[in-house]
């Protein structure tokens, strides 16, 4: 087996499912994630792979809260009060729950992005420098 990968960040985005690889397989919890449609592929990651970006990726006219929720409500689900509070406590974002990203700091708003990748439960999680900011 030969892998060739140019970078850490190409590397995690075809584990992610972001990126095909040009050759070979990739199996997460027994699926060839690359042998779904795009629209299977992206209703996979959302739900079995947690990806924490260098850059945040947040929706800019989302609240921490909202950003977190999302993975949940683009899969039509009703969100969990308490799982929320949850993350949102374990981050140190509770006082920051309604501010936007524009709002937050980088730590901040890296924190929020971990948040969003936990909220699902993934199987996997996968980082891209996610502590690079984030200080206490």
């Amino acid at each position: 087996m030969e892998l060739l990968v140019h970078g850490k960040s190409t590397l995690l985005h075809i584990l992610g499912g972001v990126d095909k690889p040009t050759s070979g397989k990739v199996f997460i919890n027994e699926t060839d994630i690359y042998s779904l449609t795009n629209d299977e592929l992206a209703i996979f990651r959302r739900r079995n792979i947690g990806l924490i970006y260098q850059f945040y990726n947040l929706i800019p006219i989302l609240n921490v809260e909202e950003n977190i929720s999302l993975p949940v409500l683009l899969d039509g689900k009703k969100v969990e009060k308490e799982k929320i509070n949850e993350i949102v406590n374990t981050l140190g974002l509770e006082n920051r729950i309604n501010h936007l990203p524009n709002q937050l700091s980088g730590g901040q708003q890296q924190r929020v992005s971990i948040g969003r990748s936990l909220i699902n439960e993934p199987a996997i999680i996968l980082a891209d420098e996610p502590t690079r900011k984030f200080r206490q």
